[in-house]
């Protein structure tokens, strides 16, 4: 048994930690990614942990379910275009694995999600920013008369 020589009521509740961040671009590093089977039972997802480093809400953790195996084959694509944007995000070119992203550092974008189902609106990344910046988008077809530059026989090296 452990006695108090203070009293609760003395001191103000603070937050459960749970309040939500606000909505913003934040650097996060990949702590965990358990891979779990559907509820159903008829495929599998990846359960990422990450958490905010460098910030005030420095080692709040925002939870990620990434769907990989699924009999709906659009959540599959889906899913499986997420876990690449990730591992872009990671700088990671290829990966055959997901603990090839653990300790590894990314920038996202950070939002809120509305709770459905009894469950309170929660945190997620809405978006992972790829290493340095954007991705540069492919020139027009108009801008380069119709043909790739990358077709051209001529190599300039």
């Amino acid at each position: 048994m452990a006695r108090f020589d203070f009293k609760l009521n003395d001191y103000e509740k603070d937050g459960d930690g749970f309040s939500l961040i606000p909505d913003g671009e934040f650097e996060f590093i990949v702590e965990k990614a358990e891979l779990k089977q559907t509820k159903a039972k008829t495929g599998h997802y990846l359960n990422f942990t990450y958490s905010i480093v460098g910030d005030k809400y420095e080692n709040r953790k925002v939870f990620d379910l990434i769907n990989i195996d699924n009999p709906n084959e659009i959540a599959q694509r889906i899913g499986r275009g997420r876990l690449h944007k990730l591992a872009e995000a990671c700088g990671c070119v290829e990966v055959d694995d997901s603990d090839l992203l653990i300790d590894k550092v990314f920038r996202g974008m950070l939002g809120v999600e509305k709770g459905t189902g009894g469950y309170e609106d929660k945190n997620v990344v809405k978006k992972f920013i790829p290493k340095g910046g954007s991705k540069p988008e492919p020139a027009s077809k108009e801008a380069t008369g119709g043909a790739n530059p990358w077709d051209d026989d001529e190599q300039p090296f």
